[in-house]
């Protein structure tokens, strides 16, 4: 499992990295401030008075289903609500903002970034 020295320091060779440089380009500025982001998330989750590693194996799989749960779902959700459904072409994306999708994945992520 990752440590705090360990995400602080990656998140000072980024900044030192970037530092160093005059020109940006946007590409990787972006990604940087993403990479920043991530990090900053995993280093407050891990500055929390919790139980790491078993709270994060647990929440892992409470995820994980809930991932399962929303993928199997679409075919439900279109039937019942066939008004927005069919008002779109692709309503796939539709459904997945309106269950929150991204955010799982993304809550995935990190506890996978934290427990590696």
């Amino acid at each position: 499992m990752k440590t705090e020295a360990q995400v602080q320091s990656e998140i000072d060779d980024i900044n030192s990295k970037y530092a160093e440089q005059y020109r940006f380009d946007k590409k990787e500025l972006d990604k940087a401030r993403k990479e920043l982001n991530f990090l900053g998330r995993c280093l407050k989750y891990l500055k929390s008075d919790c139980e790491k590693e078993p709270y994060l194996k647990k929440e892992m799989d409470v995820l994980e289903k809930r991932l399962i749960l929303v993928d199997d779902g679409f075919g439900k959700w279109c039937s019942s609500n066939a008004d927005i459904a069919y008002k779109y072409e692709n309503p796939l994306p539709v459904y997945h903002r309106h269950m929150g999708r991204a955010k799982i994945v993304k809550q995935i992520a990190t506890i996978k970034y934290l427990i590696s």
